[in-house]
């Protein structure tokens, strides 16, 4: 039980840091 939440917080994390450095790529590209 605490595996698969630590699991599935591990992967909320990495699709945040995912998104934000889309996001910083995104206005790099624009700015």
């Amino acid at each position: 039980k605490g595996d698969f939440e630590e699991d599935e917080e591990a992967k909320l994390i990495e699709n945040l840091k995912l998104s934000i450095n889309g996001i910083a790529a995104g206005m790099k590209n624009t700015g």
